[in-house]
């Protein structure tokens, strides 16, 4: 610290060993004040990031419940599901082979 260095050789009398300890305090208290507002950005970046994944969980669920539902889902595997979407996905974005499988 600078501060410090300016009096390394010097004999210090009660006023400076005063002033150093303000300033100490002065310097501990920037410290804190910083520390409150790294702390208050991680929390409100912590708390956006959660509400995100909630919502995000409670649209799964949804959409879950959706397709046991109306498809009958309840039964199958996470496996046998994926490949059921993927024969509904195919048909939804290739209409060509919806055409094929209702035939013409």
């Amino acid at each position: 610290m600078r501060i410090l260095k300016k009096f390394d050789n010097e004999q210090l009398d009660f006023e400076q060993i005063k002033k150093l300890e303000n300033l100490l305090i002065q310097e501990r208290e920037k410290a804190k004040q910083v520390q409150i507002k790294i702390n208050r950005s991680v929390l409100q970046n912590n708390s956006e990031n959660y509400k995100e994944r909630k919502k995000r969980t409670r649209q799964l669920i949804q959409k879950g419940a959706l397709l046991e539902k109306y498809l009958e889902a309840k039964h199958l595997t996470v496996d046998e599901t994926e490949q059921l979407l993927q024969i509904f996905a195919n048909m939804i974005n290739k209409p060509e082979l919806l055409v094929n499988f209702i035939g013409k």
